[in-house]
């Protein structure tokens, strides 16, 4: 199974947000969670808003950039599509076990 890295769940904005909804979700969630607030923090706690920090800067530097977003977009219609699919071939396959199971019985 593929990973998929959905950047507009992570800045809680829809598919749809305009630029200026992108950047301003973005400079709310990174000031709530950059390392720099949490130095009397835990080792623990500073790497977990690390990692949160980091990936809203990833999501806004490819959904905050007009082009990347394009592509980023054309890639998330195709996992989708993709995501679609295997989920229909998998409801095939347990109706062909339904229907097998019933002939035995």
């Amino acid at each position: 199974m593929e990973n998929f890295v959905n950047y507009y769940d992570i800045l809680g904005v829809s598919r749809t947000a305009s630029q200026e909804e992108i950047k301003k979700a973005f400079r709310k969630l990174a000031m709530e969670n950059h390392p720099d607030k949490f130095q009397k923090c835990s080792q623990e706690e500073i790497d977990r808003r690390t990692k949160i920090f980091q990936q809203i800067a990833n999501a806004y530097d490819i959904i905050g950039d007009e082009k990347k977003r394009r592509e980023y977009d054309l890639e998330f219609a195709e996992y989708e599509r993709r995501q679609a699919e295997r989920d229909a071939q998998a409801r095939a396959r347990q109706e062909q076990r339904r229907r097998e199971q019933e002939q035995r019985q």
